[in-house]
């Protein structure tokens, strides 16, 4: 064969790769901003969440979730965390969500960098969980803040008026010094939610009373910590 043939074959190859790759990637460019999928209503797949930053009650996400239970063609959900928590509704709404799936498929948590608090509230809800030796989990705990400047406001000679109907409404408040009382009700309340959280890692996790106190102090763990507790 001669050499000018051979050289016009291979060009001609490389000019239908070229032209291969770039039909793909205009299919592909389409399907984003039509908004249509490449795969056939029949196709099997294992399906994906990403879990990153704040956790907080997002309903639309929670409804994307029941309808991957739904879906038939989704063999498995896989969730990647990378959370440092959130808010404790925010973290239930996913939990009962993500259970909903785990209770038609496998459902399968990849921690990150980090997944603590209620970023592992998100992972005891699936049937096993995956970390790096250095992920950082745990935090079982829950939390509560709150700012005073009542010293701020003497020096500038700034005076509050409040009318309430009892004297822990609307409290606390950075207004007005945490009373006896104000203190005693969030307490409480922190105590009842400290409770909700640790059963739900004695039930998820199998662990027994003791066990389940050794972790819960509020102390983050790495993953190889973790593994062994």
């Amino acid at each position: 064969m001669e050499a000018a043939t051979v050289i016009d074959r291979r060009r001609l190859k490389r000019q239908l790769t070229f032209w291969r790759l770039v039909s793909m990637i205009v299919l592909i460019m389409l399907s984003v901003v039509t908004g249509t999928t490449l795969f056939t209503k029949d196709t099997k797949y294992v399906a994906r969440l990403t879990l990153e930053g704040f956790i907080v009650e997002d309903h639309l996400r929670e409804e994307r979730v029941r309808q991957i239970a739904k879906d038939g063609n989704a063999l498995a959900l896989i969730v990647r965390v990378n959370s440092p928590g959130g808010t404790t509704t925010g973290a239930e709404g996913l939990f009962h969500a993500l259970r909903n799936v785990a209770a038609k498929k496998p459902v399968v948590a990849v921690i990150g960098t980090i997944g603590a608090s209620g970023g592992y509230i998100s992972a005891l809800a699936a049937d096993h969980i995956i970390a790096r030796e250095t992920s950082m989990t745990g935090s079982i705990g829950v939390l509560m803040q709150s700012g005073e400047i009542t010293g701020l406001m003497d020096k500038l000679g700034i005076k509050t008026q409040t009318i309430k109907s009892s004297p822990v409404k609307g409290t606390p408040s950075p207004i007005e010094p945490m009373s006896k009382e104000t203190r005693v009700a969030f307490e409480l309340l922190i105590e009842d939610g400290y409770n909700w959280f640790k059963d739900l890692v004695k039930t998820r996790r199998s662990l027994t009373d003791t066990e389940v106190e050794i972790v819960a102090d509020g102390r983050v763990f790495s993953g190889r910590q973790a593994l062994k507790l």
